[in-house]
């Protein structure tokens, strides 16, 4: 079991970051999705040769709890010890 660091983000946050790990995940950018995250348990090559790109066009439609699952998944956090909370923007610390 891995120690676990909860992060609040914000709704916006959220989309960007999802949003740019997509585009960079499609455009087969590895350099680029490697300089954005921390995932030393994870094939990050594996990770972009398999990836299915997301609809992102009604994402700001999806709701707190659904961008926070995609925010805590492989690549779109920021690092394998986070887990993350969609909060309002004044609590956003990342």
């Amino acid at each position: 079991m891995s120690i676990r660091s909860t992060q609040y983000i914000t709704r916006s946050r959220a989309i960007q970051r999802i949003i740019e790990i997509n585009q960079l995940a499609n455009a087969k950018n590895y350099r680029e999705i490697d300089n954005l995250c921390f995932e030393s348990e994870n094939n990050i090559q594996e990770f972009v040769d398999n990836y299915i790109p997301i609809d992102t066009s009604n994402i700001e439609n999806w709701t707190d709890t659904m961008l926070a699952n995609k925010m805590d998944e492989a690549f779109f956090r920021n690092s394998m010890f986070d887990n993350y909370q969609i909060c309002g923007d004044k609590n956003e610390n990342i």
